[in-house]
């Protein structure tokens, strides 16, 4: 494990190395103030303390008599106007009822950590783009109010997503605010052009990012008048994550449709891909579009793309005029597979690191102690220990205890806390750590936590490491649920299991996976379920739900058919919850077993009852695994029609032979067809879904 700095004997609380920048932290973050600015404003800038010694090595010279509630920085000093950012105020003569004001707004005390005399750790809230004004003050003691003039900016506009591969070909959505952009607008990332760029409003614009080198990099927006607007680190190049690209876009049909295909690794047009809208085909052009025009296209259409190598795709229906489609290649050595392709999805690679410290905030004033809210070890093989994740995109993900050498124990104590360092992949991160006893010589080990921390807002920046990340363990481990499952009708295959678990949600960011806060057991059920180990929502959890979920599926493994209910969200602990919205399990009527299948037809019938789904996704996959086509289907739709492509190329659709057929019918909430996107095929942005997989035969 990669562990934090070795200690510098000057200065014990800070790691080695970043003493000068304690010291002057804020020197690369105070603005530029005029001097006719700073004799206005006297009483509001915080003076660069005099002494620096830039030379010596030491990073401060002893002497220096510092203010004694000095305001040194802010660090990082600019964001998106969105807020949500973690930052490290540094200074002097901070206390524990410490309060900090951004652009006049006071954080919620949630918000604000202090960490010890010198440094406050703060999420940064919405704002309007521009400087404002950053102040602390200890409590009602106003003589303590120090103001840094213009310390911290808000960026003009936001890039979602932030983060992409290096191959380029990410469609990025910029928000801007007080923006009067237009279709002649152009987008840059890190100096390079932006391609297909589309003024959505005066305030929004899309387009797809361009190649670049790993790491984060300046986004600039020019429009026609000649005015350009730099955002510093706005977007990252990166290979560690999935981007969701693509899908329905525009007005509804009015007579004419344009399809874009694109490969999906490397954001390239397919030229020549063939493009199959009703019934009329055509192949796409160099820029990887096809226009399609006439009166049909006044409703609806299926449309279906394929090229030679790449996984087919087809869309039941299509009502607005633009699909974006990126295909995924066929990984085959048949398809001659240039040596330089990146392939992107599947787990996230873990390259950069997080170093920080855990605290308890409950003893003396800004001095190391702790574990007063973990009981003591009965025997030898019990310890304490703590550890630090991620949130979960998922609140079903089963807890998993990390390695040994992952745990903080009370050995790692310094000044001020106990140090951890954990892999994370580049994004702004959730945080939470759980402190506890556990017992390694049983089989399983066993992890019972009894204080939970989380910090919100943490940036990691590709090969970077992020340090400076703390946690207060103020949180305690008491509370409980009751749950009961009423999942969808039983077939003649299953379900016949279930599993049921509680997470805690943090708004729009993920979720706390807890040890203990699960049951499993036989389906149907009848007795209410009791989960344990929850903490409460206060303190830092405060606006949080307690996530309760169940999945009803077939066999000890896990199998289908499996119904996964939509998630029931409560703030308040001690109650029994009813988990009954399933979505009832699909059901393949054509082509029948021991039939052959015509590649065209397909018909699905499912159960009345519990909740509909609003979209069906069909996987008919071939050549044992090789190839596949992917089906999207509006929900309620129980007969799909399908084009003959092998009519069209012999290199083009699935292989025949065995095929397996794998659907899903999902519910998402707030979901429209006509602006479906990539992200809506996993199931992640999945609300209830029901699976099944059957095998058949296809005969072209």
């Amino acid at each position: 494990m990669r562990r934090p700095h070795p200690q510098n004997p000057l200065f014990p609380s800070w790691p080695a190395g970043v003493v000068l920048v304690a010291a002057l932290g804020g020197m690369a973050c105070v603005p530029k103030v005029s001097v006719d600015e700073r004799e206005a404003l006297p009483e509001m800038v915080t003076p660069v303390p005099s002494g620096i010694d830039f030379g010596s090595g030491t990073g401060m010279n002893p002497d220096v008599n510092l203010d004694p509630y000095a305001l040194l920085g802010i660090q990082p000093n600019h964001g998106p106007f969105s807020g949500g950012q973690l930052a490290i105020l540094r200074g002097n003569g901070f206390t524990p009822e410490a309060r900090v004001w951004i652009g006049g707004e006071e954080l919620p005390k949630q918000n604000v950590q202090p960490v010890d005399s010198k440094r406050l750790q703060i999420v940064i809230p919405a704002g309007s783009p521009g400087p404002v004004d950053v102040a602390t003050q200890n409590g009602d003691a106003t003589e303590s109010r120090r103001t840094l003039v213009r310390g911290y900016t808000f960026d003009t506009f936001v890039v979602s997503p932030d983060l992409g591969p290096t191959a380029g070909g990410t469609e990025v959505r910029l928000q801007g605010k007080g923006t009067a952009w237009n279709d002649t607008t152009q987008v840059y990332v890190d100096a390079k052009p932006c391609s297909s760029v589309r003024a959505v409003s005066a305030e929004e614009l899309v387009c797809v990012t361009p190649p670049g080198s790993t790491g984060a990099k300046p986004v600039s927006v020019q429009t026609s008048d000649g005015v350009a607007v730099d955002v510093v680190d706005a977007f990252a190049y990166s290979d560690s994550k999935t981007n969701f690209r693509g899908g329905l876009s525009g007005n509804a049909l009015n007579g004419k449709l344009e399809v874009l295909v694109l490969d999906r690794n490397m954001g390239t047009p397919l030229a020549g891909a063939a493009v199959v809208v009703g019934s009329a085909q055509k192949p796409a052009d160099a820029t990887g579009r096809a226009v399609f025009e006439g009166p049909e296209l006044l409703t609806a259409q299926p449309v279906t793309v394929a090229a030679k190598c790449y996984q087919p795709m087809t869309f039941a229906q299509v009502p607005v005029e633009t699909a974006t489609i990126y295909l995924d290649p066929v990984l085959s050595p048949a398809c001659g597979m240039p040596d330089d392709v990146r392939l992107t999805g599947g787990a996230s690679i873990y390259t950069e690191s997080v170093e920080g410290e855990l605290f308890w905030p409950d003893v003396r004033e800004f001095q190391a102690g702790g574990w007063t809210n973990v009981p003591t070890p009965k025997n030898t093989d019990e310890q304490r220990a703590a550890y630090v994740f991620p949130l979960a995109t998922d609140p079903a993900t089963p807890f998993v205890l990390p390695e040994t050498y992952d745990a903080v124990t009370p050995s790692d104590l310094t000044n001020s806390g106990y140090r951890f360092s954990l892999r994370s992949y580049p994004d702004t991160v959730t945080l939470y750590a759980l402190a506890g006893i556990e017992n390694r010589k049983l089989t399983p080990p066993l992890f019972i936590p009894y204080a939970m921390g989380i910090t919100r807002g943490v940036k990691v920046e590709p090969e970077q490491t992020k340090s400076e990340v703390f946690l207060a363990m103020s949180i305690p481990i008491d509370q409980g649920l009751n749950l009961q499952v009423a999942g969808p009708e039983v077939t003649s295959r299953g379900p016949n299991r279930m599993d049921a678990s509680v997470a805690v949600g943090i708004p729009g960011q993920g979720y706390v996976i807890l040890p203990g806060a699960r049951q499993k057991g036989l389906y149907p059920t009848v007795s209410p379920l009791s989960i344990v180990g929850l903490p409460p929502l206060v303190d830092r959890l405060s606006g949080s739900t307690y996530v309760a979920t169940a999945t009803v599926y077939t066999g000890e493994s896990g199998g289908v058919p499996r119904s996964r209910g939509a998630l029931l969200e409560t703030p308040v602990s001690g109650q029994l919850l009813t988990l009954d919205r399933f979505v009832q399990i699909p059901n393949v009527t054509a082509p029948l077993p021991n039939t052959a299948w015509n590649g065209r037809s397909i018909s699905l019938d499912w159960a009345n009852g519990n909740t509909e789904a609003d979209l069906l996704v069909l996987d008919i996959s071939s050549g044992g695994g090789l190839v596949h086509w992917t089906v999207v289907v509006p929900g309620g739709t129980k007969t799909i029609e399908l084009p003959d492509l092998r009519s069209i190329s012999t290199d083009l659709g699935i292989l025949p032979g065995g095929i397996t057929l794998k659907v899903s019918a999902a519910s998402i909430e707030n979901f429209q067809y006509g602006k479906f996107s990539y992200g809506d095929l996993s199931a992640r942005s999945w609300a209830a879904y029901a699976v099944d997989v059957v095998d058949r035969r296809y005969s072209p």
